[in-house]
């Protein structure tokens, strides 16, 4: 598939699906980062860097395409910055990944959790600055169940992407 055209699949899914936020008995699970992470390794590692600095830039700029449907500059320096400002990151270590792993499913999902946890240092970071009182250990065993349900689909869907040969 031509580049142009996975763009043109990859900015609407972003847009339209990163916002949507599920609801579950534990704590809710946004699907942000399974949306940027998938279609970064479908697109590459320097592609899903600039993919992610665009919809950090939209987002900014007022669009609603933030978790919840939030928008808007005070979330990109809010208590959530640090998590943001780590997506292109996030983004560019999974594309690169996927290059080695693609053809294994395992790693795809062991990716998928290292890069989690690869925006986790300066989001739990900036959240402890911002708010002292900030407990991060409690936050970060509550977010284990949904970055392991995120990574097990987004290696999934990256496994099954390549294997039917859409990165082509």
């Amino acid at each position: 598939m031509k580049n142009w055209a996975k763009w043109l699949i990859a900015l609407p899914l972003l847009y339209f699906m990163a916002p949507v936020t599920i609801e579950t008995a534990v704590l809710p699970i946004t699907l942000q980062t399974l949306i940027l992470f998938s279609l970064a390794g479908w697109l590459g590692g320097l592609q899903g860097f600039l993919m992610s600095a665009i919809y950090l830039a939209t987002g900014a700029m007022g669009a609603p395409i933030f978790a919840d449907h939030t928008h808007g500059w005070q979330k990109m320096t809010g208590h959530t910055a640090g998590f943001l400002w780590a997506f292109p990151l996030g983004c560019l270590a999974i594309g690169y990944w996927c290059k080695y792993y693609k053809q294994q499913w395992l790693w795809l999902i062991v990716g998928f959790s290292l890069c989690h946890c690869l925006i986790f240092i300066p989001g739990f970071w900036i959240l402890k600055v911002q708010i002292p009182q900030f407990k991060i250990v409690p936050a970060l065993l509550d977010l284990i169940p949904a970055l392991l349900v995120k990574s097990l689909i987004g290696g999934t869907f990256l496994f099954l992407t390549h294997k039917l040969s859409f990165n082509k």
